[in-house]
């Protein structure tokens, strides 16, 4: 069987079970290398050159996952930092950080005064 028609199987089998994602992650891509290998043609088995290259895409997605992971760390510390702080948005509209949120992927900054401004808005930190 071809690696295509292996990984069109199991997508198909996954369709009953989608969720809101939209992206593969290297659970999804162990799944979709274990049903190719089950499903190859054994006299046609998956060549010694595909097989390390799929190894080092799947070690390239763990290095890009754990990039991702280590960027939102950081980017959270320095959304963080601003709490305490005076802070401006807008037209020159400034009040004090009390509190960050985040949602749907952006960060807010809570203001003491009731407001809320997403953190790439703020023009000025003091």
């Amino acid at each position: 069987m071809r690696i295509a028609s292996a990984m069109a199987q199991a997508a198909v089998s996954q369709a009953g079970r989608v969720s809101s994602r939209t992206e593969l992650g290297k659970d999804d891509f162990l799944k979709l290398l274990v049903v190719q290998l089950k499903t190859q043609d054994p006299l046609q088995p998956l060549q010694d050159r595909e097989f390390v290259v799929q190894l080092a895409q799947f070690r390239i997605l763990e290095q890009l996952d754990q990039l991702n992971r280590t960027n939102e760390a950081a980017l959270f510390a320095a959304v963080s930092s601003v709490i305490g702080k005076r802070v401006t948005w807008g037209e020159g509209e400034t009040d004090t950080a009390s509190a960050v949120v985040r949602r749907d992927g952006q960060y807010y900054v809570q203001t003491a005064g009731g407001r809320e401004i997403p953190f790439d808005s703020i023009s000025q930190v003091s």
